[in-house]
């Protein structure tokens, strides 16, 4: 959550932080909590995305997550 409200307020994220989300948000965290196979698909696509905007972003601009 935190990750996503400072993309989208365009907050700036020093190194530890941008780091810290990205180890916290991998999907071995993720793939045990979802048992619809569904559920889990949506879950990984929604999962990569944020992670691939999370290596893009750069302070100041804002990004819908």
């Amino acid at each position: 959550m935190l990750g996503v409200f400072l993309m989208h307020f365009g907050a700036k994220l020093t190194t530890a932080v941008r780091e810290l989300i990205f180890v916290h948000s991998q999907w071995d965290y993720e793939k045990d909590q979802l048992i619809d196979e569904k559920d889990r698909a949506e879950r990984f696509y929604f999962l990569s995305d944020f992670q691939e905007k999370l290596k893009l972003y750069r302070g100041g601009n804002k990004t819908t997550v």
